[in-house]
């Protein structure tokens, strides 16, 4: 529902169409380094995250996964602002307005419809850890 096949996909179609051996890209790392990533808090009925990376469109990704928000009503929050439930994709919203979604990496992003939440929350890479996002969680309806 956001970019894989435009980020990911069609520049691995390309670079495989080009006649390049796809082993160069592919090719497995030998010493990963693990990064410990913080982990959210979980009250009674609110998951607290915070921003761990803004990627180059300026997407804000929590340390939220999808399976901590999954099956309930949710209702999300960033700097004050509400954005209401956790939508399913960008354009849910109209042009220019913030967006809580789940990214294509599995976890919660704050997005901005056809814009940058970085630019429009006036966020500074090296300030990241300032802003908490919390979502408040229901049980979903029968």
């Amino acid at each position: 529902k956001t970019f894989h096949g435009r980020d990911i996909f069609a520049p691995l179609a390309a670079f495989i169409a080009s006649g390049k051996d796809v082993s160069e890209i592919l090719a497995r790392s030998q010493n990963p380094i693990r990064l410990e990533l913080p982990q959210p808090i979980i009250a009674e009925k609110v998951i607290t995250g915070e921003i761990i990376y803004i990627d180059s469109f300026g997407n804000l990704i929590t340390n939220i996964p999808h399976t901590l928000v999954n099956n309930f009503q949710t209702s999300v929050k960033i700097k004050n602002r509400r954005l209401g439930r956790i939508r399913e994709t960008y354009s849910d919203v109209p042009k220019g307005i913030p967006v809580a979604i789940i990214g294509s990496s599995g976890m919660v992003e704050i997005a901005v419809n056809s814009g940058s939440a970085e630019k429009w929350f006036h966020l500074k890479r090296d300030k990241i850890k300032d802003f908490k996002i919390t979502i408040n969680i229901r049980p979903l309806k029968v």
